[in-house]
Formats: structure tokens, sequence, C-alpha cells
């Protein structure tokens, strides 16, 4: 019997070619969903042609600091898309429209690699009884098979697949939103985990990589980048009650604060130095409180069942087993995951993520399906805890196949 077990079983697959095959999946899940995507049509809607007139007159008149448009400012958003954008411009030619479709794409790839890192270091399986969180279990090895399907729930959706390939700022936004976020939750996990000094972060470059995208976030679209992490993390920290105790000795507030300002500060403050209440009452009143008090821009009026809708096609075929994990999650007791150690909280947080995030924008009076882009990393995470399966194997390989080859087409 002990030989036919040996013989049944697969021989193992030696790391370099395990790594080796998971970077090649990982491209061509990029190349797929946004390679061939960049230069297969011409600008868009109404929108796309608005931010690459703006990074392309940037480019011309060389005013690096206001965004201009038939050389009126432009103030709806920061600056960094433009940059960005003018960037690539510069490096491959102002004429080519996958140029400025390329910083989007850069940034959905770098999500994706950041989404396989997680979830091959952290386990997603509800577990199954309760440890005591300052008691971190040892640390697991490396699933990159569990990786690779995260990675593949989101480049694989409709929605990153589309705005992945769009000279627009939402994958920009959503890209740095979830650096936050995914930054936070090593540094929540390195703060218990530290092999040598307990009291000592294993992870001391995460909660400052956090402070530095979730600047960026805010120079992408502004003060939902501080709004949408915040309010995500911090139900996460408060439903495990946490949140005092990480707050008050964990986060070092000073270097975050610093690395924050250091990335939004001086454009901010320049332009308003140069433009004044003009500038603050368009970008702060108008294209952001008056965005989600009130409808503008023929974006109100949606139906209830609207942000659901949303997402569930936005982020289609995955968005079909995501409600699989976050029921599994409800259903167990929240003494349960009070109790569980810090690494073993990543469903959790992805829940409090995408709930937090789809919540905020489904009370927006403003509507548009690419407002719910930044739940589309949780809800990737959420796919591949309910499909990391043994029994699902061949059933994800099915439709991760299909879902590539109906992109490709």
């Amino acid at each position: 019997n002990d030989e036919e077990l040996t013989e049944d079983r697969a021989p193992p697959i030696s790391p370099d070619i395990s790594r080796i095959a998971a970077a090649a999946a990982l491209v061509g899940m990029a190349v797929v969903a946004w390679g061939l995507n960049l230069g297969a049509a011409g600008l868009i809607d109404d929108t796309e042609p608005l931010f690459v007139e703006a990074s392309r007159q940037m480019l011309l008149v060389r005013d690096f600091l206001t965004p201009q448009f038939n050389a009126q400012p432009r103030f709806d958003k920061p600056v960094l898309v433009y940059w960005l954008q003018s960037l690539f411009a510069a490096i491959f030619g102002p004429h080519h429209v996958w140029a400025y479709r390329l910083p989007s794409a850069v940034a959905a790839f770098s999500l994706a690699l950041a989404l396989y890192a997680t979830a091959a270091r952290f386990p997603l399986a509800i577990p199954p009884s309760g440890t005591p969180h300052e008691v971190e279990p040892q640390p697991q090895h490396t699933d990159r098979r569990r990786g690779l399907l995260a990675a593949a729930a989101f480049s694989l959706s409709l929605m990153p697949a589309l705005w992945g390939s769009a000279a627009v700022s939402d994958m920009l936004l959503t890209a740095n939103v979830a650096g936050t976020m995914i930054c936070a939750f090593w540094g929540y996990t390195g703060a218990a985990a530290h092999p040598t000094y307990p009291g000592q972060n294993a992870h001391p470059w995460a909660w400052p990589m956090a402070a530095v995208f979730c600047g960026l976030a805010t120079l992408t679209k502004g003060p939902v980048g501080v709004v949408l992490p915040a309010l995500a993390a911090g139900a996460f920290l408060l439903y495990r009650q946490d949140l005092l105790k990480v707050a008050r000795s964990e986060i070092p507030w000073g270097s975050c604060v610093a690395l924050y300002c250091l990335v939004t500060a001086p454009w901010f403050l320049a332009m308003l130095g140069k433009h004044g209440a003009v500038w603050a009452s368009t970008f702060f009143g108008y294209h952001n409180v008056e965005r989600f008090m009130v409808g503008v821009n023929h974006h109100g009026g949606r139906p209830l069942w609207y942000p659901l809708a949303a997402q569930l096609a936005g982020f289609f075929p995955w968005s079909l087993a995501a409600p699989l994990a976050a029921l599994g999650v409800a259903r167990v007791a929240r003494r349960h995951w009070r109790a569980v150690a810090r690494s073993q909280a990543l469903p959790l947080f992805a829940v409090a993520w995408a709930a937090g995030m789809g919540g905020f924008f489904a009370l927006s009076k403003s509507q548009l399906p690419s407002y719910y882009l930044p739940a589309g990393p949780a809800l990737a995470l959420l796919a591949a805890a309910a499909l990391a399966r043994p029994l699902r194997g061949r059933a994800v390989a099915a439709v991760a196949a299909a879902t590539a080859l109906a992109y490709a087409a």
C-alpha cells in the first residue's frame, strides 16, 4: 500500500521551477488582460480624450503644475495621473494612444503582483478554531497557487481588464488604495510576528509604505485616497478590538505623517498658492463634497440595486464566488475573529475592505461603475478564498482559461 501511495503521489516541484511558472503565469495574465487591449481601439467615451489631451498639453506648454484642457485649468483631479501619462507619452511618443494608457496597465499589473504576494503568504481559509492573537502560529510555506488564484480573480475580471487599459485615473487610484490596504495588513501582522524581538515589527517597511501609497492615492483623486483605506481598515481593527492598540502603540505616526505630507503637500500647497480659493472651492467643494452629496454630471439618480449590480457585473465571473467566502466569514462568531492570530485574519480583512469601500460609494449620490473598482482587490481575495480548495482546482482552471480566451478574442 505504501508503494502504491508513493507511486500515485505527484512528484514535488522544485522551488525554482515553481517561481518561474508563477512569474510566467502572472505575465501571461497581464498580457491577456491589459497588454492586448492597450492599442486595440481609439479613445473611448468622453473621459479618455479629456485625460489624454490634458496630458498632451502638459507636455506642450511645459506646465507640470496645473493640468489644462484647451488652455483652461482642469481642476477636477489632482496631478499624478497627468504626470504619469505625459511621462510615458514623452518616452514612447505623444501620438500613441497606448502610451497614455500604459500607467493604468502598470498600476493594474503591480496590484496583481501585490495580491499574489499577499495571498501566497497569508492563509485565506477561515480558521477552524481560535488562537490568541498575541501568539502567532509558525510561518507557513508560500502557497503560489493560492496567490495566482487571487491575481487571476482580479486580472481576469471584466472591470479591471477594461479600466486597466484605459487612459483614466480609476485604476491608478485603485492600485494605490490597495497598496495602502495591503501594506497596512502586512504591518498589522508584522507587529505580532517578529521571530526574535516580540516588541518590534517583523515588517518595518509596511506602515511607512502604507503612508506613501495613501499619499499617492490622494495625489490621484484627492481626499478619497485617505477616506477609503481609513474606513475599511478602521472597521476591520474595530471589529477585532485592536483599533486603539494599533493606533496608540504600533503605527509609527511620525514617519507616516511625514511621508504622506512629503508626497502630497508640495503640489496641493503650490496649487493653493497659484490659484487660491477658486481651485480649492472647485476641487474640494464641487468635485469631492458636492459630487458625493449631490449627483453631478448626470451621474445621479441610480436605483438602489445599482451598487450590487455594478460589482457583480464588473467583477464577473469571479464575483460569483466572492459572496461564498463573505458568507463564510459572516457565519463565524465575532469572538472567534477576535481570537484568531493576526496572520489568519485575511478573509475578515477582505470583507471589511470590500464592504467599507463598496458601502462608501453606495452612499454617494453620484454613481458610476468605476467607483466600485477599489473594492475589486478585496473581492478577488474572497473569490480566491472560496475557490482555493483541492476539489475545485479543475473548475477554477477552466473558468480562468475561458475568461482569458474571451478577453483575447
